[in-house]
């Protein structure tokens, strides 16, 4: 029995999606918010399902990148440019370590 969450059917309906629709998945589960493709199995409360949704984010990161899953994240607040700045800055002190 395998430790992933994902069944082969997750997987393939995030394989069909754009890399826009992924990215806004991922805000959205970030969120808290949950796509109702997501729900068909079991709610969303239990711990296989936290599991689950949880691998759908990471699958996401993997795909998209960190960064794409951010900038959908933070698309009000923050655009083109200033956003690289942003996330260039947040990158470097997060892995800075104080002296």
């Amino acid at each position: 029995m395998s430790n992933n969450p994902l069944n082969d059917d997750d997987i393939s309906l995030l394989e069909q999606q754009t890399l826009v629709t992924l990215a806004q998945w991922w805000g959205l589960l970030n969120s808290g918010k949950i796509p109702l493709k997501f729900l068909d199995k079991e709610p969303a409360t239990t711990p296989a399902a936290e599991r689950r949704l949880w691998a759908i984010m990471v699958w996401i990161m993997k795909k998209i990148g960190y960064k794409e899953c951010l900038r959908e994240w933070n698309k009000d607040e923050l655009h083109g440019a200033e956003f690289d700045r942003w996330y260039d800055k947040a990158m470097t002190e997060a892995v800075t370590l104080p002296e």
